[in-house]
Order: C-alpha cells, then sequence, then structure tokens
C-alpha cells in the first residue's frame, strides 16, 4: 500500500510546463533546497535540510521546542503535467527520514502548508482569502510566532545576566570574549524582532488587522 504523502495539494496555472518548471526550481534554490533529482520539464525533487542539536528525530511527534517546524528537515517533490489551460502543479512534502505508523504528522501538515501558500505566490497565482486561510493556517503562526519569541526573550536574559555579572566599567582586554557574547546575543535579538515583525504582517495579510 502506498504510503500517504503529508503534504499532497494541486496548483494550477495559465502557463508554459518550461516556464512553470523554471519558476518552481528557482523557488526551491530561494527556500535553500538542494536539488536531488529532476527530469525537465515536468519532475523535480529537492530536499529542504536543516540542521539541528536534537529535535525532529528524537521527536516525530513534532512536539519538540527545537526549532519551528517550518524548518524541519522535508523532501519536496514537484511533478507537473499539461492541461487545456496550461499547466497542474502537484507538491508533495514529506519528512526527510522513514515514517513509521506510530508517527503523528498532523500538527506539522498544518504548518508545512505554508510552502505550498510559498510557492503560489511565488507564481503570482490568484489566491482567495480562503485559500491564504488554509495554505497559511494559524498553526502555522502560531508556531512560528512561539519559536522567535522564545528566542527575543531568550537573548535579551541572556544579555541581562552577563550584565548583572560582569561590570562593563571594569572590563579589560581579556573580557573580550564577553563583548563579542553581547555583540551576538544583540544580533540575534534583532535578527528574532525582525522576524517577529514579518511574521505579524504576513498574520495581517492573511487573516486581517
Amino acid at each position: 500500500m502506498e504510503q500517504e504523502n503529508i503534504i499532497d495539494e494541486t496548483l494550477f496555472i495559465n502557463n508554459t510546463m518550461d516556464d512553470v518548471y523554471s519558476q518552481c526550481k528557482s523557488w526551491l534554490l530561494k527556500n535553500d533546497a538542494k536539488i536531488k533529482n529532476e527530469k525537465k520539464p515536468d519532475y523535480i525533487k529537492a530536499l529542504h535540510e536543516i540542521r539541528h542539536v536534537a529535535g525532529e528525530f528524537m521527536s516525530p511527534s513534532g512536539k519538540s521546542l527545537v526549532g519551528p517546524k517550518t524548518h524541519w528537515s522535508k523532501n519536496i517533490e514537484i511533478r507537473l503535467s499539461e492541461t487545456m489551460d496550461g499547466t497542474q502543479i502537484r507538491v508533495m512534502l514529506n519528512p526527510s527520514y522513514k515514517q513509521e505508523p506510530w508517527h503523528d504528522f498532523s500538527d506539522r501538515r498544518k504548518i508545512w502548508l505554508s510552502f505550498v501558500g510559498g510557492l503560489a505566490r511565488h507564481l503570482k497565482i490568484q489566491l482567495t482569502k480562503s485559500d491564504l486561510e488554509y495554505y497559511y493556517q494559524k498553526e502555522y503562526f502560531q508556531n512560528e510566532i512561539h519559536y522567535y519569541t522564545m528566542g527575543l526573550i531568550g537573548s535579551i536574559f541572556a544579555i541581562l545576566i552577563t550584565f548583572l555579572i560582569v561590570d562593563p566599567s571594569s572590563m579589560t582586554a581579556k573580557d573580550g570574549i564577553v563583548l563579542l557574547f553581547w555583540l551576538w546575543m544583540g544580533y540575534n535579538s534583532l535578527s528574532n524582532g525582525r522576524s517577529l515583525y514579518d511574521l505579524r504582517e504576513e498574520k495581517r495579510f492573511v487573516y486581517g488587522p
């Protein structure tokens, strides 16, 4: 019996297969996915690999807090076929490791649908409000916002703790490691803050103010 894909969605676009193939490939590369197999003009398989210390292999149920689930490693397959009105695009996403019967990917499915929405927007396919709400479900925003909020709080907390331990006015050259740590945590704070701002703007775009 053929295993069911975690994501198996179909898009339609009024364009030639060759053009759609090139756009799909550019979208994969834009998302840092590595092309593993391709057969122009109708098939591409890529690996979207994220290296975490722990998480997705230790907790295949999707309960890990190590990285947002959109970033968990996945295989992405795109199959194109010609139709009378243009091109049909079948998008399939699955974990990069073997699925077992006891694995629960229901939460991850709601979150990974955002990749299909991202491809549709990259291809400039007109999406209705209901389409946007389907591809960008609330679980996607909750997962991403929680992850980057915790990262922001953690960075600020680390800076405050080291300020209590180390007096900046009495620092010497050998304390440069502390300064580098502050700079790194400051960069993390800005990066997480920017990601939160972008996510809130995207959520407003999908669900309104």
